[in-house]
C-alpha cells in the first residue's frame, strides 16, 4: 500500500471490523499515524539481514 498518513483512516476502518493490521515498511518513509494505527509494526531496516539471506 503506502506509508502516507492518509491510509490511517482506512486502517482504522479495517481494524474496527475485527481484522488485525500489520504494517511492514521503512520507518523513514512511513507516517507516525500509520504506525500507531497498526496492531503490529515492523521496520524493514530491522529485518534487512533476514531478507538478504532469502
Amino acid at each position: 500500500m503506502g506509508g502516507d498518513g492518509d491510509f490511517a483512516c482506512a486502517l482504522e476502518k479495517v481494524s474496527s471490523q475485527g481484522c488485525q493490521v500489520e504494517v511492514v515498511s521503512l520507518k523513514s518513509s512511513t507516517s507516525e499515524a500509520l504506525i500507531k494505527t497498526s496492531d503490529r509494526y515492523t521496520d524493514l531496516q530491522d529485518i534487512i539481514q533476514d531478507i538478504c539471506k532469502a
